[in-house]
């Protein structure tokens, strides 16, 4: 109750609420953790549950000038807010039924008028597409009237000799150009036929070799795994390669010293467990690699905690690589499992 007394001027409400709850668990019949309780309640707004609260205590302590002066400053507030709330729902249906009406008679108004105006305005504009393709047609007719004027001035000739002379002339310039004529000559160009192929072979010689040397510029066959230069690195490495041989070479590329300087605190279980697994399948061919990345790997810090972690499963690995490799090849902490 002291705790409530300090709590509701801080205007933690519902704190105060929560304590006085479990006070009134503990005994119902508390008519000052009820009245507590109220006031917390008309500090969050629940008026409602606040004047229940003061009922209750009023029937437990019906002398207590407090709860009573609390019950009618609540249940005035309680009565406040309901007028409040209804004023709004009394002017609205008033309100409404004026606003949908207006609009009415405004729409029947307008809608009436713009269809007739409509109908009118759309009747010459059926009339103006009629015009247009006439306009069209007379366009079209001008350029081909215009070669037929042209013929008209050049036909008046004296004889036919001279009319055919003049066809001849027009054929002459109609014609675009090229080697082939109508009348059988041509022109033969025989300085490009012997110059510009030798030049162009002279030139396209030194082309081949270099046509010839495109595989040569393929990227050299690079190393199955990258060098990792940081725990990153390796992390990132090792879940991209899943096979023993390849994850293999990637640890093995750090030499054994580095191993507690790239690992430091960040060593995860998984990861180690992943890497015995590793030595395992690898052990065959490299049993005196392996006993001495485990000699690098005891010196990791809180190695032993991370061995901890480490699932049964795990653990049989760890054994079977210690029995493979020598027991008394390895460190004690690598025994102790």
């Amino acid at each position: 109750m002291a705790s409530t007394l300090l709590i509701a001027p801080e205007h933690r409400h519902d704190d105060a609420e929560r304590d006085c709850t479990t006070v009134l668990s503990l005994n119902a019949s508390n008519a000052k953790a009820l009245f507590r309780r109220s006031q917390a309640r008309v500090g969050t707004g629940k008026l409602k549950e606040a004047e229940d609260d003061l009922r209750a205590a009023a029937k437990l302590e019906p002398s207590n000038t407090s709860i009573a002066q609390e019950l009618t400053k609540v249940t005035d507030t309680l009565k406040r807010k309901t007028v409040t709330k209804a004023k709004p729902i009394d002017v609205a249906p008033n309100s409404k039924p004026m606003r949908r009406r207006i609009p009415i008679t405004i729409v029947d108004d307008t809608i009436d008028k713009p269809l007739s105006a409509s109908v009118t305005s759309f009747i010459p504009e059926k009339v103006e597409p009629s015009a247009r393709p006439t306009l069209i047609k007379r366009v079209e007719l001008q350029p081909k009237q215009a070669p037929k004027e042209e013929h008209t001035s050049s036909t008046p000739q004296a004889t036919f000799k001279e009319a055919k002379r003049s066809r001849d002339d027009v054929k002459t310039t109609r014609v675009g150009g090229g080697i082939f004529r109508s009348n059988g000559s041509n022109t033969i160009f025989p300085t490009r036929e012997v110059t510009v192929p030798k030049s162009n072979d002279a030139k396209a010689t030194p082309s081949h070799p270099v046509e010839n040397d495109v595989p040569a510029y393929t990227p050299p066959k690079a190393s199955s795994v990258p060098v990792p230069t940081s725990l990153y690195d390796l992390t990132k490495a090792w879940d991209v390669h899943r096979s023993s041989e390849e994850r293999f070479q990637i640890i093995t590329s750090v030499p054994p010293a580095q191993l507690p300087a790239l690992f430091k605190t960040s060593l995860e279980p998984s990861l180690l467990a992943s890497i015995l697994e590793t030595f395992l399948n690898t052990s065959n061919e490299n049993s005196d690699v392996v006993v001495g990345y485990l000699e690098a790997l005891s010196k990791v810090p809180r190695l032993g905690t991370i061995i901890l972690f480490l699932s049964e499963g795990e653990r049989t690995v760890l054994r079977r690589l210690v029995e493979k490799v020598g027991v008394d090849k390895v460190n004690v902490i690598w025994r102790k499992v």
